[in-house]
Formats: C-alpha cells, structure tokens, sequence
C-alpha cells in the first residue's frame, strides 16, 4: 500500500511531503527553487525498486535519530563509484533507533506508487 506525495509551496520555493495512508508526515523533501526538481526528486522516490540505499540512517548531536534522503549519482571518470549525494530531505528527529528504523521502513513502503497530490 502506497502513500501520497503532496507538492507545496513554502516561501517562493517548493518541497515535496510524503504522507502514509492516514495522511501522517512521514519525511520532508528539501526546499528547492525549482518545481521540476522536486518532481523529478519525486519521481525517484516513486520508481525505485530499492530507496534503502537512499535513506541515511544518521545520530544528530543531541543523540536523536534521524534519517536524511540522499540521491546518488556517478559522475564520468569515476567507474561507476557514487559522488556526493544531492539532498533529497530528511525525517523528524526520534528518541530511539528502533523507532526511527519503523519510520524509514514505512517511507520505503509509502513512496513505492505513491500518488502526488499538487498544491502549489
């Protein structure tokens, strides 16, 4: 079962949301100036066989939990190794690693076909 991406509008640039079913704020893509980015960020999102790659799981300096969305790209010369990553968000922070895993695991399932909802 898929989620919904919901593309807004926040101070003159965009962000994409991904909501579970229930409408819950699962992760926050990064705000970007422009709104064909952020579908194309979407759209990887969606068509991805696999986002486990892409979902960083990481410890913020206060000790919480949190996981930040990476797209990977190789650049020519480099032999298929990945370059920096380009930002694609990044989740609420959590107490626990456990908690935190739950979450990236439904942002895994909730992105996979997920309808996008425009309200720009």
């Amino acid at each position: 079962m898929s989620g919904t991406f919901v593309l807004k509008s926040e101070k003159g640039r965009y962000r994409f949301i991904l909501q579970d079913e229930g409408g819950k704020e699962l992760f926050k893509g990064t705000l970007l100036t422009e709104k064909d980015r952020v579908v194309k960020y979407m759209d990887m999102m969606r068509e991805s066989d696999d986002l486990t790659n892409n979902l960083q799981a990481l410890v913020g300096p206060d000790g919480s939990h949190y996981f930040r969305g990476e797209l990977h790209t190789s650049k020519e010369g480099q032999k298929g190794v990945n370059a920096d990553g380009t930002p694609l968000g990044f989740s609420a922070t959590f107490k626990s690693e456990k908690e935190m895993e739950e979450v990236r695991q439904a942002v895994i399932k909730a992105a996979k076909g997920a309808a996008v909802k425009d309200e720009t």
